[in-house]
């Protein structure tokens, strides 16, 4: 019998039932559907870009596609998040969707990205810090002091005579505290610095105790020379509990005449360097509040330095060293920069002042020998080097640069920076990425991507540009007047000003010359994805003033340097060059430029806007990284969230990271449905509760260095701590699952606290160095609650030495990927890898299946430099493995005193869930506390054979057979 149709034409908003064959179909609040949608908007890959579905009064998605993320945006629009992705598969995505209620397929189209790494997704070494925006330096693990005085310290000779001994040895030293040290030993204490020979020594021994906090202090007012001793690298614990390079005592900065190796998670700080400094293949190495009129670089090849930080610090007049002893100055040998960054991922510049790069003050246009050196276009400010990706810069000042303030090729993300008096403010992108096509597997360099760019998309916000730069040479000529030259596809703008070219340079710090040079911006304008609209030009050579409507005359000629310096200075005859003088001599010429900066923006209207406290929602412009928290330009006001007490956020389920601290407590964060929230540098308080569902990562499979502190209220996502420290203070419901991970720190209670796992949730402890439990210092009730049906799950990771690592890769293990043994079959995720010395690392693994054995290869996935390999033989097991498994306990966080006091509590119920996996018989503690209530209702062991007794005397013991 032929199906019979009828159509009924009902009004928007009506309810009913439908009724037919005995059964009845209500329906509610109806809506006339769309019409079917077939093909969205084009979107980009390495992008993350909302598009409109057309008529839709509802969307939802039904399922992800093959590639990317999709989610609905709190406006309806539908987000489509390539940001990893190089290429999409036949140029279009199909993504299944429910619009109005009905299923339904769309094809969205995919336009190929024009830079083959995708947006610097905000993840950088920062430390947490004071008030002052000071690094606070933890001494909680493994913490040990040296001393050198190179001018009082004792000698070796000394030591000897004064100690009745032939030969103050590293061995003596290490073995012996001195006879009038109360038990310390030489270099622990300002009384017992020692010289720079022996301090050599004692660093050496005692770095070699294993990473921690190793602090190398040298007293102020003095210098060490190049030559009289080699103090090596250092690694420190992690990035919150770090290793330190600084100065003790008072006085001038300590001055260094040599080259420091540097080392990963370590700080240098409150130096003064009289030499270069190549910091050459580090992780989470920062240079911070240190001074310097040379080079400081860092450098990766095959292995590059990735999360370093540059923070604070200061220095002018870079130039080249010595000078040729006749005929004129070459053009390009001679180049020097202020920074130079190469072989790099997730380098960071903060709030830096950076000088004077690549010429001095009085040279002869003519480059002759016996003048000073005079401008090339080889040396700039800062470089970044085609071969590098992900670079930040946040309010730092580039002044007088040769060529650039900034060539950062690779591109950049820069907020409030400063690029004054340079032939080139900055430049934005570069040429074609050969690096990468070259090294990526997955990239055919027979047929590479047609106008392929390098490194990271751009993106500038709140960026000053101000001043012209030296007058050209007459055997040379480049740039001396351009603002930005943009040369990177699709770079995002918000709110830049290019003001005052004022006069050129001639080298001698006088009222100048006249200008001449080249347009704000010369090429690439094609390649801005953002209007022109914000990009605000006032008083440049050549150009028409631009976006400064409404300004009279009178503010547009006080818009200058000159201006604000005769005001700034009280000094009716005062121009730039007695500013300069003034801000190098102030102890923050950042803030001196800031000033500046702060003044353009008032006079032409562009002061970024504030807002009352308010829930901020993330949402993120097409031209925006949108991935990254601390742009103001990615939130819905454009403000900043925690800029007033009182705000809370909306990340409305985007996937976005942070490394800097707000002002303020946020109190509520809510990542959206299925969001993902990562902070990994920098501070974040959160007064209230963590809503929404998805994940909240405090670090990555990458390390991190966040403190992340939360009052109590509830943490509905899935918690993973990879890296840094979480901690609680208050009444906190964990309505997830928590994942602890390496060398991370979860703090469940602090001083009088709580932290209680909501029915069915699971809290998995990975490995022997992760720092799980109490800490506090008013003697409090600190407790963990598990539920009836929870459960808590320790799982065992190992280390073991890793030999004869294939040259082409220099060993570079790939965070996060699984790597297997040739001959046992293990297989294990790659935690981290630290080299140690020549063609061997320490490799540390978890999720381990199976035992590594002696000599047997290690199979896996690697980095080479920035790309990724095939599958291949990384290098070979030497010895056995080290298995070890974690405990819950109080421990020394560094922020609450000495010594933990703190009364620490534990609820036991559920299930208790160990996997043994390599671990020798032995006994263990799983948790140690000063009381233990309850018992898991079921024990499980995973990975060989062993039992856990019921909790005694304060504890809850393993013991593997």
């Amino acid at each position: 019998m032929p199906v019979q149709k009828t159509q009924v034409a009902l009004p928007d908003g009506v309810s009913g039932s439908l009724s037919g064959d005995g059964a009845t179909l209500p329906f509610t609040n109806y809506r006339t559907p769309a019409a079917p949608v077939t093909t969205l908007a084009e979107v980009t890959s390495l992008r993350a870009t909302h598009v409109e579905v057309p008529g839709a009064t509802t969307v939802a998605v039904a399922a992800q596609p093959s590639q990317g993320r999709v989610h609905v945006r709190s406006d309806n629009r539908l987000a489509v998040d390539l940001i990893d992705e190089l290429t999409v598969s036949g140029s279009e995505l199909s993504v299944d969707l429910i619009i109005d209620g009905l299923p339904e397929t769309v094809t969205v189209p995919v336009a190929q990205g024009l830079q083959l790494k995708g947006w610097a997704p905000g993840w950088f070494f920062m430390p947490p810090v004071d008030a002052n925006g000071d690094i606070l330096f933890s001494t909680a693990v493994n913490h040990t002091v040296t001393h050198v005085d190179v001018v009082g310290g004792f000698t070796k000779a000394q030591i000897e005579a004064r100690e009745g001994i032939a030969n103050a040895s590293q061995a003596w030293l290490r073995d012996n505290p001195a006879f009038d040290g109360n038990g310390a030993h030489y270099g622990d204490t300002e009384a017992l610095a020692v010289d720079d020979n022996r301090g050599a020594q004692i660093w050496g021994y005692k770095k070699e105790t294993g990473p921690g906090c190793h602090w190398l202090l040298f007293k102020r007012g003095t210098t060490l020379l190049q030559g009289t001793a080699n103090f090596g690298s250092v690694e420190g614990f992690n990035g919150i509990h770090f290793a330190r390079i600084g100065a003790y005592g008072t006085g001038a900065k300590p001055v260094i005449q040599f080259g420091l190796n540097g080392g990963s998670f370590l700080v240098i700080e409150g130096l003064r360097f009289e030499y270069r400094q190549n910091i050459e293949h580090q992780r989470f190495c920062a240079f911070v509040g240190n001074e310097s009129d040379h080079t400081t670089n860092f450098r990766g090849n095959s292995r590059i330095a990735e999360f370093c930080l540059f923070y604070k610090n200061m220095g002018w007049g870079f130039v080249f060293r010595p000078p040729p002893a006749s005929g004129q100055w070459p053009v390009k040998s001679t180049r020097e920069q202020g920074s130079y960054i190469n072989g790099y991922d997730s380098v960071a510049y903060l709030y830096n002042y950076i000088g004077q790069s690549g010429w001095a003050d009085g040279y002869d246009p003519n480059a002759a020998f016996d003048f000073p050196q005079p401008p090339t276009q080889y040396s700039h400010n800062k470089y970044s080097s085609g071969d590098g990706e992900n670079l930040y810069c946040f309010h730092s000042v580039h002044e007088e640069g040769s060529l650039t303030g900034a060539q950062d090729r690779p591109g950049v993300i820069s907020v409030s920076s400063i690029y004054a008096m340079c032939n080139l403010g900055i430049l934005v992108g570069g040429g074609p990425d050969s690096e990468d096509q070259a090294d990526d597997p997955s990239l055919d360099i027979g047929t590479p991507i047609p106008g392929a760019q390098l490194g990271n998309f751009s993106f500038l916000e709140d960026v000053l540009i101000a001043g012209a730069g030296q007058k050209t040479q007459s055997r040379t000529a480049f740039e001396t007047a351009r603002g930005i030259n943009f040369s990177g596809d699709g770079t995002g703008v918000c709110n830049v000003i290019i003001v005052d070219s004022t006069d050129g340079n001639d080298g001698v710090r006088a009222h100048g010359v006249a200008p001449s040079g080249e347009a704000y911006v010369i090429s690439g304008m094609g390649s801005l994805k953002s209007s022109t609209s914000e990009i605000a030009v006032l008083n440049w050579i050549g150009e028409a003033d631009q976006n400064v409507d409404g300004i009279s005359q009178a503010v547009k000629d006080a818009t200058t340097i000159d201006a604000y310096a005769r005001t700034f200075l009280g000094d009716g005859a005062a121009d730039r060059f007695d500013f300069i003088d003034a801000a190098r001599a102030s102890s923050d010429p950042v803030g001196q430029w800031k000033g500046f900066h702060d003044f353009a923006m008032a006079q032409l209207n562009k002061t970024p806007p504030t807002s009352p406290a308010r829930t901020h929602l993330f949402q993120p412009g097409n031209d925006n990284p949108s991935n990254n928290w601390n742009l103001r330009s990615a939130w819905d006001l454009k403000v900043l969230p925690g800029l007033v007490p009182g705000d809370s956020v909306n990340l409305d389920s985007y996937r976005v990271a942070s490394s800097l601290s707000p002002a303020h407590p946020i109190e509520v964060v809510d990542i959206g449905a299925d969001g993902e929230f990562t902070k990994f540098g920098g501070q974040l308080e959160i007064n209230q509760h963590v809503r929404g569902g998805g994940m909240f990562k405090v670090g990555n499979h990458r390390g991190g260095s966040a403190d992340v502190l939360q009052h109590g209220g509830d943490m509905d996502p899935d918690l993973h701590v990879y890296a840094g420290r979480y901690r609680n203070d208050g009444d906190l419901l964990i309505n997830g699952n928590l994942t602890i991970y390496d060398r991370a720190e979860m703090l469940f209670g602090v001083d009088t606290s709580t932290a209680t796992l909501a029915a069915n949730g699971r809290i998995e402890i990975n490995g022997f160095e992760t720092r799980v439990g109490f800490d506090g210092a008013a003697g409090g009730i600190a407790q963990l609650i598990l539920p009836p049906t929870g459960t808590l799950a320790f799982k065992s990771t190992c280390v073991v030495v890793v030999d004869g690592l294939n040259a082409d890769t220099v060993g570079q293990f790939k965070y996060g990927e699984v790597v297997t043994g040739s001959v046992s079959g293990f297989t294990g995720v790659v935690a981290r890898d630290v080299f140690t010395s020549g063609l061997k690392c320490l490799l540390y693994l978890r999720d381990v299946t199976g035992i590594p054995v002696d000599n047997e290869d290690v199979v896996g996935i690697a980095r080479k430099g920035r790309a990724t390999t095939d599958p291949l033989t990384i290098g070979q097991i030497d010895g056995a493995a080290t298995f070890g498994i974690g405990t819950i306990r109080e421990i020394r966080s560094g922020l609450y005193g000495a010594a933990p006091n703190v009364d620490s509590r534990v609820t036991l119920d559920g299930g208790l869930e160990v996997d043994v996996t390599g671990l020798a018989p032995n006994t263990y503690d799983l948790i140690v506390a000063d009381t233990l209530t309850g018992d898991f209702a079921s024990v499980s062991i995973t990975g060989g054979t062993g039992s856990v007794a019921p909790p005694s005397g304060g504890a809850v013991v393993l013991t593997v057979t």
